[in-house]
């Protein structure tokens, strides 16, 4: 690699984490029940809206990987509480993780979310 390549690769944007929208088996029942948690100030779930960026599991143990639309976004804790409350509710115990960086972006909306809000 020349030197000019490696400065082009330095200076780049870094790949933004892509939001998990959908997924297989136990992972995508986790993401099919926080698609009941809501963003009262976007309107739209925070799968759709793309703030959920992993989910791991271990037995009933799950890490779920999360960004915020600002990184001092006044519901956070209510988003987080109703991520826990809503994957006990089903039987698993959650830990939510916070990712600020790199931030959210509104790229980061699933197709179905950016039509709902026009």
């Amino acid at each position: 690699m020349s030197i000019f390549d490696r400065l082009k690769e330095l200076m780049s944007e870094p790949e933004r984490p892509i939001a998990i929208y959908r997924a297989e088996g136990l992972e995508g029942a986790v993401l099919d029940a926080l698609r009941t948690v809501m963003d009262p100030e976007a309107g739209l779930d925070i799968v759709t809206l793309g703030l959920v960026r992993r989910v791991q599991l271990d037995g009933d143990q799950a890490t779920i990987t999360m960004t915020l639309t600002t990184p001092g976004c006044p519901v956070a804790g209510r988003l987080f509480q109703e991520v826990e409350e809503t994957l006990a509710a089903h039987g698993l115990y959650a830990e939510v993780d916070l990712e600020l960086d790199p931030p959210w972006s509104s790229e980061e909306i699933a197709e179905e979310g950016r039509a709902q809000l026009g």
